[in-house]
């Protein structure tokens, strides 16, 4: 994307909650789309991205079921830390963007940030 790109962001309400989407003009032929919800952040060609609206709420409710399918098949890990370290690692998940602990240690683990 060009620093002079234009971006647009939207919103879709689904089931009474609001989902918002953000459409940037990279080119005359391509669009990048950026859905948090639907877990979408790539370049569409235009012709497309009609098609792509169209679905996009299907996509959103699927990744909404797949999120409830994982909570509930979650496992419990448990490890010991002493307080200093425990706090060291609170104070490491906030700076780095994370609302919790366990989301922090768990993409540390798997390696997703």
């Amino acid at each position: 994307m060009t620093p002079n790109s234009k971006k647009v962001e939207y919103s879709i309400s689904l089931n009474n909650k609001k989902y918002s989407y953000i459409l940037t003009k990279v080119n005359n032929n391509i669009t990048h789309i950026s859905c948090p919800a639907a877990w979408i952040d790539q370049d569409f060609d235009n012709e497309d991205i009609p098609d792509f609206l169209m679905d996009l709420p299907d996509l959103i409710l699927e990744t909404e079921e797949d999120k409830k399918k994982e909570k509930s098949e979650v496992e419990i890990l448990r490890l010991r830390v002493s307080k200093h370290e425990k706090l060291e690692i609170k104070k490491l998940s906030l700076k780095n963007g994370y609302k919790n602990v366990s989301s922090y240690i768990r993409d540390l683990a798997l390696q997703k940030k």
